[in-house]
């Protein structure tokens, strides 16, 4: 849909290794926007090596564990770069806590101060790998936006309280080796649905403990009840592959199914526990994982579609589950 004259935004980021001599790795991150007719807006390139007044800005998360803030904020204690790692921590221990998994490595926030954000840039920073990233991202924010309370940058509270935990999630999947996982470059498994509902799960269960305000528009973003009625959505949703050609609407609106086909399942089971249980599996793909959920949960996939379809028209923002099991009186 367009807004201010914008049709489409397409939204890239990835960290690789670099092949030529000296920094090791290279993370990017690529938002490209069109025009009603199709036509892309010129893209702004920004590296932060060529930005006036960098600075790199330590902060504990855990005894092991920090996080690193490379910003050009001129006074970024002042301005409150200190809460924003506190945030952090909170995440970092809240999807801890939720799988029963413990996360390393070191997590790096690249935080921008522009005059004007653009509608569409390249971001690339290449940097040295004496620490572990566990996770490196990127927070775009226009001058003078303050970093906390109601009115903190939206980019920076899109980061801290729904891509943030919805990454950790992914970082917690990939400590369980018998879960086959789909990934950009291997065959589809067909546990896409499952992986974004889980991090969906974390995401939006971080948000309503940290910023309540921020749910009824991240909920609403998912629309998953606009599709979880359709009968091709078993389909659409179990068979799901991350290399596809679905419409960017139907993309989005299958992580909100996702979310709620996986929250069917937590009614019945701690996440942790499940975690638990999978770390004991091998060979997971998307048949065994659903049957797996029907032995842990008493739901096959026409169950968990069904309470899915439910808990559309039952789930309101501001009552989003802490994604622990509810009543029985509930289910």
């Amino acid at each position: 849909m367009a807004h201010n004259g914008i049709a489409t935004v397409v939204f890239a980021c990835t960290l690789t290794a670099a092949l030529a001599a000296g920094p090791a790795v290279v993370f990017s991150q690529e938002v490209s926007a069109f025009d009603q007719n199709g036509n892309p807006y010129p893209a702004l390139e920004i590296n932060p090596s060529e930005l006036d007044g960098m600075q790199r800005l330590e902060f504990p998360l855990q005894p092991d564990q920090m996080l690193v803030v490379e910003t050009n904020l001129e006074d970024p204690k002042g301005r409150g770069v200190a809460a924003l790692a506190r945030t952090v921590a909170r995440c970092l221990r809240y999807v801890e806590q939720k799988t029963g998994r413990r996360l390393r490595g070191d997590l790096l926030i690249y935080l921008i101060e522009l005059d004007r954000i653009p509608l569409a840039y390249r971001f690339e920073a290449a940097f040295d790998t004496h620490l572990e990233w566990l996770e490196v991202r990127l927070a775009l924010i226009q001058a003078g936006e303050p970093l906390r309370g109601p009115r903190m940058a939206s980019s920076l509270a899109d980061l801290l309280y729904d891509t943030l935990p919805h990454e950790l999630g992914h970082d917690v999947l990939r400590t369980l080796p018998g879960l086959l996982l789909d990934t950009d470059r291997g065959p589809s498994r067909h546990t896409r649905w499952f992986a974004e509902g889980i991090c969906e799960a974390l995401a939006k269960g971080f948000a309503a403990r940290e910023a309540p305000h921020l749910l009824p528009a991240t909920w609403g973003r998912l629309r998953g009840g606009r599709i979880i009625e359709e009968p091709w959505i078993g389909t659409a949703l179990f068979q799901w592959e991350q290399q596809n050609s679905n419409p960017l609407q139907l993309e989005s609106d299958l992580y909100g199914a996702a979310l709620l086909a996986t929250l069917a399942a937590l009614e019945r089971i701690r996440m942790r526990d499940l975690m638990d249980l999978l770390a004991t599996r091998r060979e997971l793909d998307g048949k065994a994982l659903l049957a797996l959920l029907q032995e842990a949960t008493g739901r096959g996939p026409s169950a968990l579609l069904r309470r899915a379809r439910d808990l559309a028209q039952l789930l309101e923002p501001w009552e989003f589950p802490s994604v622990e099991p509810v009543s029985a009186a509930r289910r």
